[in-house]
């Protein structure tokens, strides 16, 4: 068991910092009987190099406590999940963006073809009256 002192010194976290991290619930000592100081166990010390990892990660304490909290395969399994489901979502969004940009693109070129006097090919032909429409009723 470790004193507070001793562990400040050890991780290079002041004793108020400690304290912090046990109030919310990061971190717990055992109290002294005689004294009523606050002992860390080896267990505590590694949790606090944990803690101090997020942090250096940007990770905020509540965030933190989240991972303490569970069994580290059982995040990892997790985080990975999600991660892959976002990732997919994402490219998903991706397709749908590229899509979109595309088909204005493509209005774009029937526009200056047709402002151009160019004639226009069947699919541009479609696309710009359907844009045309579209002007003409959102400014009824």
């Amino acid at each position: 068991m470790y004193s507070i002192s001793e562990v400040s010194k050890l991780t290079g976290l002041s004793s108020r910092a400690l304290r912090h991290y046990e109030d919310k619930g990061l971190i717990s000592s055992s109290r002294g009987r005689k004294n009523g100081y606050r002992y860390y166990s080896k267990e505590e010390l590694a949790k606090i190099e944990e803690i101090k990892k997020f942090k250096k990660m940007e990770f905020s304490l509540e965030e933190i406590k989240s991972f303490l909290c569970c069994d580290e395969n059982l995040l990892q399994s997790s985080l990975l999940t999600k991660l892959t489901s976002k990732s997919k979502s994402l490219d998903e969004e991706i397709s749908r963006l590229q899509k979109s940009k595309a088909e204005i693109q493509n209005l774009l070129l029937a526009t200056k073809n047709f402002f151009n006097g160019k004639v226009l090919e069947k699919g541009q032909r479609r696309i710009f009256m359907e844009a045309i429409k579209k002007e003409v009723q959102t400014r009824s």
